[in-house]
């Protein structure tokens, strides 16, 4: 098993060891995570812990160096307002050509 975890690269130095929980159990090595807003964008970092038994903590953790950010500091919403349709909107930006959804 595998627990995911997360933290905004902006922390400060004393609570770069603090990540929020995503996933505790997680049987496979791959997922999506919706809704990540970064304001700043200063991007995120995520760690893997790996779990080798049942009731065991992580016994290590699979990080990356660098943070990873979004392409873009918008924000997507989506909005079901009928049984068979859902509105979705998004900030405009400059100089765009077109939107491909």
């Amino acid at each position: 098993r595998y627990t995911l975890e997360y933290r905004k690269a902006a922390v400060p130095q004393a609570y770069e060891h603090v990540y929020n929980t995503l996933s505790e159990n997680l049987k496979v090595t791959e997922i999506r995570k919706k809704n990540l807003t970064d304001e700043k964008g200063e991007g995120f970092f995520f760690r893997v812990g790996i779990i080798l038994g049942e009731g065991e903590s992580p016994n290590e953790f699979l990080t990356h160096a660098e943070p990873f950010k979004l392409k873009r500091r918008t924000k997507i919403v989506c909005i079901g307002n009928e049984s068979d349709a859902l509105t979705v909107t998004w900030p405009s930006v400059p100089n765009a050509v077109a939107y491909v959804l």
